[in-house]
């Protein structure tokens, strides 16, 4: 193989290699519905979750929570600061 075709390979795979590592990571966005099945108020309830999951953002996962119409209260009881969230939807009379 001749140094100019070789150089030519090397500069490609390089190229190739740059625009893999500089990609923008997409996050994976989750709708996390409250259905309150967990037998209590609490938000750490993974049982109060249609995604049976405790809905906390966690790179690359963001969730978008929705908490319906009229379910009432929902006890946030995880530390102030320990969770972040994509979205927060309230429906009427909840809180």
């Amino acid at each position: 193989m001749s140094s100019d075709k070789s150089w030519r390979v090397f500069a490609s795979v390089l190229v190739v290699m740059l625009g893999l590592c500089s990609a923008t990571a997409h996050a994976i966005e989750i709708d996390a519905i409250w259905i309150g099945g967990g037998g209590n108020n609490l938000w750490s309830n993974r049982s109060n979750w249609d995604c049976g999951c405790v809905p906390c953002n966690q790179d690359p996962v963001e969730f978008n929570v929705i908490i319906p119409a009229g379910v009432g209260t929902v006890q946030y009881d995880l530390a102030v600061g320990d969770c972040e969230l994509k979205r927060l939807a309230l429906g009427n009379n909840s809180t």
